[in-house]
């Protein structure tokens, strides 16, 4: 009986040291964004957000009061690159403030094209984003 309960346990060991494991993500700086980064016009209904470079290539994720946001296109086609402490539950549109001087062309929100201008430029400072 002691025999088999030994030659389980070698055969448990074995086996786990066969499987492979994930790469590890690359390391993200975390940097924050506020109005006075981007200016006046601050499009969003939280105020400051963390940028999350993702796995290093060309997502953006936005972190904002325990809460990540997929904040490009790449972000919400690739959710899996985030590599933050947050679940991303919700797109960018959850975060955009709404404007009422645009509502007359159809356009219901800021445009966060100066968020995520800022953002794109922090990653590539911090060495983590091709685009």
């Amino acid at each position: 009986m002691k025999t088999k309960a030994r030659y389980a346990v070698l055969v448990a060991v074995i086996l786990t040291g066969c499987t492979e494991s994930a790469p590890p993500k690359k390391p993200v700086v975390n940097m924050t964004i506020s109005k006075s980064d981007v200016g006046e016009t601050w499009p969003l209904i939280k105020e400051p957000v963390t940028v999350n470079c993702g796995d290093g290539h060309t997502t953006i994720f936005l972190e904002a009061e325990g809460k990540a946001y997929a904040f490009n296109g790449a972000a919400e086609s690739r959710p899996g690159a985030y590599t933050g402490k947050y679940a991303v539950t919700e797109d960018q549109r959850a975060l955009l403030a709404p404007n009422p001087d645009l509502q007359q062309y159809g356009k219901l929100t800021y445009p966060p094209g100066g968020v995520l201008s800022v953002a794109i430029q922090r990653c590539r400072q911090a060495g983590l984003s091709d685009l």
